[in-house]
């Protein structure tokens, strides 16, 4: 019967989706976790996405004890439902069995999800930009009316909310790029070069947000803040 499942998926139309879902599910019900992975992955190939099959994929990755890709998939799967129960228990689940543990790493909560599916850096300077129009004003009416001291006051919580909006955007873009180490073992590196001093050797599940990128390096701000740089082809991005 599997083999049978797996020939139907192989024939199917490239647009009948919802069919290789279906026999995709039917696979896993069946505890052929590897074939019903491989079905969905080819699904997510061919820009099929959301919440269930990035769902599925961390639950079977989980299963196959292949830890990045699970930590990656539930990650992404959480972005598009931040307060899904079962997606935060399979990922909490993912996390806890990593082999990193880094000092001052902040623990996954329903509000950092939040956090991560806030809207990009158009919506984050929507609610700066306005706060700081508002303190120029403010700012240059003091000055005309020669209130120097709550002109400089008004000044300076335009400054902040400026200031507050240009991080929050770089935020944004950060949370959106979302690298994962997906091998066992990955050297992390200091600098970006393969020849540098070894900062660590990074374990499966092991995720952090992209800042650069260099040849086939990617620089990586650790969830306690550290910099690292890692090979590209031992992680997976997520956009």
């Amino acid at each position: 019967m599997m083999l049978a499942l797996a020939l139907q998926l192989a024939l199917a139309a490239p647009d009948d989706a919802e069919l290789r879902l279906r026999q995709a599910a039917e696979l896993a019900a069946r505890q052929e976790h590897a074939a019903a992975f491989d079905a969905y992955r080819a699904l997510l190939d061919e820009h099929v996405d959301g919440r269930d099959l990035r769902y599925n994929l961390g639950t079977l990755a989980l299963e196959l004890d292949r830890l990045g890709e699970a930590v990656a998939h539930l990650r992404m799967a959480r972005r598009f439902d931040p307060r899904d129960d079962d997606v935060r228990h399979n990922l909490e689940m993912a996390l806890a069995r990593r082999t990193d543990r880094l000092a001052g790493e902040t623990a996954s909560s329903p509000l950092l999800a939040l956090g991560e599916a806030t809207p990009p850096t158009w919506a984050r300077l929507a609610f700066a930009l306005p706060l700081a129009l508002v303190g120029v004003a403010l700012c240059a009416q003091g000055a005309l009316r020669r209130r120097w001291l709550w002109a400089l006051v008004l000044a300076l919580v335009a400054l902040g909310a400026a200031g507050a909006g240009l991080w929050l955007a770089r935020r944004a873009f950060e949370a959106t790029r979302e690298a994962v180490v997906v091998r066992p073992e990955a050297p992390a590196f200091k600098e970006p070069s393969e020849a540098a001093a070894l900062a660590f050797t990074a374990h499966a599940g092991l995720s952090g947000r992209v800042v650069d990128e260099v040849e086939q390096l990617v620089r990586v701000r650790l969830d306690n803040g550290l910099e690292v740089w890692l090979e590209r082809a031992a992680v997976v991005i997520n956009p």
